[in-house]
């Protein structure tokens, strides 16, 4: 590529000329902004609801192993297991202090 005011040779692409100091027309790369789409926000959703309601994540799960899509098919299926399971740990937890908080002459 040659610089249109002082005729000598620049590297292709470049933004000045590095003789003169004047702009090339070279077209300059255009940052692409990542665009957010409707199915984007949709599956942020199912995985909020996923962590919040597991056995809503365990059924998507389900579901997209079904239609194909085994990726976002096991993570529902693991999340959803996931937070089952430490719910009812904490569950089974709070249930004991509550028993030995209220009703500590049932555990003698």
């Amino acid at each position: 590529m040659f610089c249109i005011t002082s005729g000598k040779e620049i590297i292709d692409g470049a933004v000045i000329c590095r003789y003169c100091g004047c702009l090339t027309c070279a077209p300059q790369p255009i940052m692409q902004e990542k665009i957010i789409t409707r199915a984007d926000k949709v599956e942020v959703v199912k995985a909020v609801l996923s962590v919040i309601i597991p056995i809503v994540g365990i059924v998507l799960g389900a579901i997209n192993l079904k239609d194909g899509k085994k990726r976002s098919g096991r993570v529902y299926l693991i999340v959803g297991i996931v937070v089952t399971v430490i719910e009812i740990i904490l569950t089974v937890i709070c249930f004991y202090f509550f028993m030995v908080m209220v009703f500590p002459f049932l555990l003698m």
